[in-house]
């Protein structure tokens, strides 16, 4: 017994019949960069690793322990970066792989989304 895939989803060999489709997932990537990484938040618990902010909240927080200099690799913001982190490689691992085996896409498309998967999973690590 097969089960169909639901309409609101695309198979992921299909995302890379067209660029646009292509681009989606890139840009799906970003996003997550933007809202759930390391970079989202990375100056600000700088700031309060360099003693550039003052911080003013709960004692038992994780931003306390960056604000203390005792940040440990069960704090949780770290615990988030690293999930993040390898979610993102994993997705651009995945892009890597799709576009080399499409036969849709040009070749120019094909280096474009190339790079910018390799970026991302360089800037990731």
């Amino acid at each position: 017994m097969e089960v169909e895939l639901p309409s609101s989803q695309l198979n992921a060999d299909d995302i890379f019949t067209d660029i646009s489709s292509a681009n989606a997932a890139m840009a799906s990537i970003y996003a997550e960069m933007r809202d759930g990484s390391m970079v989202s938040d990375l100056s600000y618990q700088m700031g309060n690793y360099a003693d550039e902010l003052d911080y003013y909240g709960s004692m038992a927080s994780d931003t306390e322990d960056f604000n203390k200099n005792t940040v440990i690799s069960s704090n949780g913001t770290i615990k988030s970066w690293w999930n993040t982190a390898y979610n993102l490689i994993y997705s651009a691992n995945s892009i890597l792989e799709r576009v080399e085996n499409s036969k849709q896409l040009s070749t120019s498309d094909c280096n474009q989304l190339k790079g910018e998967a390799l970026f991302v999973r360089a800037y990731s690590t």
